[in-house]
């Protein structure tokens, strides 16, 4: 079905033909289902290396119809003299921080850190970083300072740790007053 595009004969998009019912030409599946069917491994395809790369292939492929691109920045803006208009969308669409909704954002605003996410090659979150859409983040241990200690040391420059040793400081001499 993907190989052929079948969906384009009868729906506008991939994810309406697979929604759709079976009387009106679609799957009559949920997203949810074909999420759920990606995951599951085909019986040849730990034998078979061919087999193996369709299969990624076509779970890539699923995976970029069913994430469409974030719709354009703003809109019409208000302008002195015209009316205002509701410009509120009740449309589905992915949101947070899921890696759909960073998929989405990068096919509009970074259409090459989306294909590389896309063949594998990057996690959403390393390009949604590359992108400056998400700040990198260093998870810390409160009940392990020392694991908490070779993280920072592990994603801090010296520099960094410098200021974070002095802000530290700073703190506890105002805990202390």
């Amino acid at each position: 079905m993907v190989e052929s595009h079948l969906w384009e004969t009868t729906a506008s998009s991939f994810a309406a033909f697979v929604v759709a019912p079976y009387t009106e030409g679609g799957i009559g599946w949920s997203l949810a289902d074909v999420n759920s069917i990606l995951t599951l491994k085909h019986r040849h395809e730990t034998l078979d290396l061919f087999v193996a790369e369709r299969m990624k292939t076509m779970r890539r492929e699923v995976e970029r119809y069913l994430i469409p691109p974030n719709s354009g920045h703003g809109g019409e803006r208000f302008t002195q003299g015209s009316e205002q208009h509701d410009n509120v969308k009740l449309l589905p669409r992915s949101t947070g921080n899921t890696r759909a909704a960073a998929i989405a954002r990068l096919r509009r605003d970074r259409s090459d850190l989306a294909e590389e996410v896309l063949s594998g090659n990057m996690s959403a979150n390393q390009a949604a970083i590359l992108a400056d859409f998400r700040k990198r983040a260093v998870q810390v241990f409160p009940d392990d300072v020392k694991r908490s200690a070779q993280a920072i040391r592990r994603n801090f420059t010296s520099e960094q740790i410098d200021l974070l040793v002095h802000a530290l400081a700073d703190r506890k001499d105002e805990d202390s007053t």
